[in-house]
């Protein structure tokens, strides 16, 4: 009886009256509630934002709306909370009919030179004698490149003089750097020396010379250097400065200069590169020759581009060092190479007083060997001048690159 007298009292606590009925209810809710919100907070805590275990349940996105801080991982990259600003490359220059010609617009996310990661669209403003030419009217940057390239052609029938003015127009997603307009003109076509194509109205002109080839595509490993030369088909009283142009998005190069100066008398400028040591392999960078007022280009050698292997390639050095001659006498250098593996050929070019010495123009290793001996005459009372090499494909630079001879009285 005792029993069943406590069952029922225990009901009668909650089942007193209608109005205790209300207030019990919201009680309950109450709990509830609370109870909720604890289970919640819990859950936060043990999987969220910085927790070793489970899901993150606010993306990056949703931390940066929400005023949470966003972590170091590389998803982090995807959000480009800056506005890039957009570039053309290139120079005002010439173009034959029926011919076309590169430039490049380049786009940079932050002060770091980072490429953005998405795609943007970039606005061309193009005006003039725009029938005679075809050209994009937009050029898409794909998401981590930086850079691209675009074509503009002139056609076949366009009268001499025709030119377009090319600039970048504004647009969503990026800010249109300090640039200004480049213009291409409709010139007269000949043929130079080299038996290349160049324009007529444009001399003297230029051209990327690199081991035994016009142009080159050279693969190189991290730390290591190579050398080209810029060509003038003619020396000239004063000094030539061409401009150059970098496309280098992924940073594989340690740097390059912005132009290389061909002194006066000259026919050649030297331009020397390595590749970074943080390098990504299979990663690009592209220097071209970029027109000018002052000079033409030859398009068929205009660039020269470098590529980050894994790969170290043998080095080629001088042997024998810096020397004084005097006139008649003959001195004797060794180019040396750090592997036997193959027969290779380089041309040997020579700046300054380039008619008081006598220089092979060019050297030979059989398979196997790893040494040439060549002889150098001094033929001049007096000059001097710097012999060095252009590395041909899978070779780079090693610790002499170059010889100097001064010729001294006998």
């Amino acid at each position: 009886m005792k029993m069943q007298e406590r069952f029922i009292a225990i009901p009668n606590v909650f089942w007193k009256g209608e109005a205790d009925v209300d207030k019990n209810l919201r009680a309950s809710k109450f709990i509830i509630f609370w109870a909720c919100i604890a289970l919640l907070s819990l859950m936060l805590s043990g999987c969220g934002g910085g927790g070793d275990g489970g899901p993150d349940f606010f993306d990056d996105a949703d931390r940066i709306g929400r005023g949470i801080g966003v972590g170091d991982d590389a998803e982090r990259e995807d959000l480009e909370l800056s506005v890039p600003t957009a570039s053309l490359v290139g120079t005002s220059g010439s173009i034959p009919r029926d011919a076309s010609t590169t430039y490049s617009v380049r786009l940079i996310a932050d002060e770091s030179q980072r490429a953005p990661q998405r795609d943007v669209t970039v606005n061309l403003a193009v005006s003039g004698t725009v029938d005679s030419f075809t050209f994009p009217r937009q050029v898409v940057i794909r998401a981590g490149t930086g850079a691209q390239d675009f074509v503009i052609s002139a056609a076949s029938d366009a009268q001499l003089g025709d030119a377009i003015q090319v600039g970048l127009a504004a647009g969503s997603g990026y800010e249109v750097g300090d640039v200004g307009v480049l213009t291409l003109t409709v010139a007269e076509l000949a043929v130079s020396a080299f038996g290349d194509s160049v324009e007529q109205s444009m001399d003297p002109w230029v051209r990327v010379l690199a081991g035994l080839a016009d142009g080159a595509d050279v693969a190189l490993a991290p730390g290591d250097p190579t050398r080209f030369a810029i060509q003038l088909n003619r020396s000239l009283e004063k000094d030539l400065v061409v401009a150059l142009a970098t496309v280098d998005p992924t940073g594989v190069l340690q740097g390059a200069p912005e132009s290389v100066t061909i002194p006066a008398g000259e026919l050649l400028g030297l331009v020397t590169v390595a590749v970074a040591e943080e390098a990504v392999p299979g990663s690009e960078a592209e220097i071209t020759l970029i027109p000018s007022p002052d000079y033409g280009v030859v398009s068929e050698a205009s660039v020269f581009k470098v590529m980050a292997s894994t790969v170290p390639v043998a080095t080629l050095t001088f042997s024998g060092g810096d020397y004084s001659p005097v006139p008649g006498e003959v001195v004797l250098y060794n180019l040396d190479r750090s592997s036997s593996t193959g027969g290779v050929s380089l041309p040997l070019l020579v700046t300054g007083d380039r008619d008081s010495f006598e220089v092979p123009a060019q050297l030979s290793f059989n398979d196997g060997s790893t040494s040439v001996t060549f002889a150098v005459k001094v033929s001049g009372a007096e000059g001097v001048a710097e012999i060095f090499f252009l590395p041909p494909q899978g070779y780079g630079l090693g610790a002499e690159p170059s010889v100097r001879l001064e010729t001294r009285p006998n």
